[in-house]
């Protein structure tokens, strides 16, 4: 579904951080996009980007 309200620009470097350090305790995709106000494939596939460049 289609939210107006979700976050679609560059991400911030807080949000960069808790999604590596929410991921890694164990968060679930759905869970950490709720928390960000994006969606969880955008969490997703950031945090796997991120993982790559690493």
């Amino acid at each position: 579904h289609l939210d107006p309200q979700r976050k679609k620009g560059a991400w911030t470097a807080e949000e960069e951080i808790l999604v590596a350090e929410a991921r890694t305790a164990g968060r679930r995709w759905v869970d950490i996009a709720d928390m960000l106000g994006r969606t969880n494939g955008d969490v997703k596939n950031r945090y796997y980007n991120a993982v790559r460049k690493q």
